[in-house]
């Protein structure tokens, strides 16, 4: 059962952004997306008897909220899309992109994909074979994958957000975010970033975290002007109500 306890959590994102000149230059944006509060506590679950003799183990520990010594907060989105549509160019499907299930989870918690990628889903070696995967703008697809066995699906629906879930064991939820623009970042387990290779022009900046969702758009500047040689810091704080799982 989901229960929305009203604790509010703060984020900050500092972006300093740097570009370089040159014949064709283009920008590099890098920066940290900080956690200025503690993390909630993990979520301890009971696990089943296959999943116990798997991992050894009757609980597990999850964590969303993954955060460094120094505070950074990993597994954020950061994006960047032009202002002006007709501006923007179009990312390249990706290759090799999998997600697995190995034991009680799915490997990578996070997968970012290009429109138009094919993701491969993957039973390693687990006694978990649901796979199920639903987004806004793509179709639901919920299947029964054997250990040693995999199934494809092309992610072409456009900008999405797609929780993946096993149906009878909620704690393996894990996402598949699905980009228009090849401008993109995740935060590593320091919290940090980059992103290279930005034309000149005007852009929208977006940061999601699967605990937080949107970064509001009253805790910061929202857009960048990448020119020849800019240099700034670009600070967000965000407040949004913790979700725990009870």
């Amino acid at each position: 059962m989901l229960r929305i306890r009203r604790n509010l959590m703060v984020v900050s994102i500092l972006i300093p952004l740097a570009n370089v000149q040159g014949d064709d230059p283009q920008g590099t944006v890098t920066g940290i997306v900080i956690l200025e509060q503690d993390p909630p506590a993990p979520l301890i679950v009971k696990l089943k008897p296959d999943m116990q003799m798997f991992t050894g183990k009757k609980t597990l520990s999850i964590q969303r909220w993954l955060v460094g010594s120094n505070r950074g907060l990993a597994n954020c989105v950061v994006t960047l899309r032009a202002k002006d549509g007709t501006a923007q160019a179009v990312p390249k499907p990706l290759e090799n992109a999998v997600l697995e299930k190995d034991g009680p989870f799915f490997v990578p918690r996070l997968l970012v994909v290009t429109n138009g990628t094919r993701v491969t889903y993957r039973n390693k070696n687990s006694s978990c074979q649901c796979f199920h995967v639903a987004g806004r703008w793509h179709p639901s697809v919920n299947r029964l994958i054997p250990a040693g066995s995999q199934y494809e699906m092309q992610f072409d629906g456009g900008h999405d957000i797609c929780p993946v879930r096993a149906d009878l064991r909620p704690y393996m939820l894990r996402w598949i975010y699905v980009v228009e623009t090849p401008y993109y970042a995740v935060t590593d387990a320091k919290g940090h970033f980059e992103i290279s290779g930005i034309p000149p022009g005007e852009y929208h900046v977006r940061v999601w975290h699967e605990g937080i969702g949107w970064v509001h758009k009253a805790s910061g500047p929202r857009e960048l002007t990448i020119t020849g040689a800019v240099q700034e810091k670009l600070k967000f704080k965000a407040v949004r109500p913790e979700t725990k799982r009870k």
